[in-house]
């Protein structure tokens, strides 16, 4: 039986060469040891340490030095408790098992590009789109940046292809389980906006059981999010103490930075992102690729009832990103989606030419 085609071919080894050549040209950032006594010492005057610091370190360097400190036995609700404990985690476990704060995204968004490949196939029933999927997403400079950095955002982007690979082969536990530690990650109202996508797409396809399936699902989501917080509940952390540290941190996020509302629709389509720190003003994108507002364009009419649930993600979580401060680093949550739906729909394109 013939499974892949010589084009579908091709583009394995080229995938292969790019995800190669992308190692080892940055193999010095994966094997350049991570300098606990510095960073300790930085961290003592950091925003965290002091209320009126010395210096303040970058989000990447926090979560670097704090989710190793976590190892050393620090409490994650007391020590940089705006941001869930789980990213940090796998950061610190990189410095603790590598002496690396960066080689654990490698592996992490490695995954993710399996999972890209899973999902794709699934959804489009193409090897070859599904492989293309991965090989745009392995040349996104966004994404092969975030490889190099201790960032939290490969992390939820694996959790959350995990999730809806999961849900679209209807292992809903194993849903429910992804979507927790999503939202162990970064804030958990992520999560909680893919639990409305997942009940919306059920609603659609008018599917009664596996809807109280999903329900029954549930509680392992609960128990996932409470996993990420062990430690905590190990230092006497009770449960309603623990339901007022969550109306804390919604309340902290709710507070962020705010900008004119539709500033994540400038990032896509322009190139520019609307800041709000030093004054209100516009900057470039960094990694900015003209792919962006293709694939999101393509990506509308990428939609049948094999991709209906990555459609209503993207659309629902844009929807979600036009109403709060956007980060461009957050179109990782979306990128991988939207350009499997716009190479649907080039696929669709293509068959009814023939």
């Amino acid at each position: 039986m013939k499974l892949w085609t010589g084009t579908t071919l091709c583009i394995f080894f080229v995938l292969l060469f790019v995800v190669g050549n992308f190692i080892l040209v940055n193999k010095f950032v994966y094997f350049t040891k991570y300098n606990i006594s510095y960073w300790q010492k930085e961290f003592s005057f950091s925003q965290v340490a002091k209320s009126k610091p010395e210096h303040f370190l970058s989000d990447y360097e926090l979560y670097s030095i704090v989710g190793y400190k976590y190892w050393l036995g620090q409490n994650p609700m007391e020590m940089h408790p705006e941001v869930p404990p789980l990213g940090k985690y796998l950061v610190g476990l990189g410095i603790v098992l590598f002496e690396n704060n960066s080689i654990m995204n490698l592996v992490l968004g490695l995954a993710c590009l399996l999972f890209v490949y899973l999902l794709a196939k699934e959804t489009t029933e193409s090897s070859g789109v599904a492989l293309l999927s991965v090989l745009l997403l392995s040349v996104d400079q966004l994404f092969v940046e975030h490889l190099t950095t201790a960032n939290i955002d490969i992390p939820q982007l694996l959790f959350l292809l995990i999730s809806l690979w999961a849900f679209n082969r209807k292992n809903y536990i194993l849903a429910s389980v992804g979507m927790g530690l999503m939202m162990g990650t970064k804030f958990y109202l992520n999560g909680l906006i893919l639990m409305g996508v997942y009940f919306l797409y059920l609603l659609i396809m008018q599917e009664f059981r596996p809807f109280m399936l999903y329900v029954l699902s549930l509680p392992f989501l609960v128990i996932a999010y409470l996993v990420t917080y062990t430690y905590s509940f190990y230092l006497g952390t009770g449960f309603w103490e623990f339901i007022k540290f969550q109306r804390w941190l919604g309340d902290w996020w709710a507070g962020n930075a705010r900008v004119p509302w539709g500033g994540i629709l400038e990032v896509i389509f322009i190139g520019k992102w609307h800041t709000w720190w030093d004054g209100s003003k516009y900057i470039p994108v960094p990694n900015w690729s003209v792919l962006w507002p293709i694939t999101m364009i393509g990506g509308i009419f990428g939609l049948n009832k094999k991709t209906l649930l990555l459609w209503l993600w993207v659309l629902t979580y844009l929807v979600f990103l036009t109403l709060t401060s956007p980060f461009p680093r957050y179109m990782i949550a979306i990128l991988p989606f939207a350009t499997i739906l716009a190479l649907n729909t080039l696929k669709s394109i293509n068959r009814h030419a023939v």
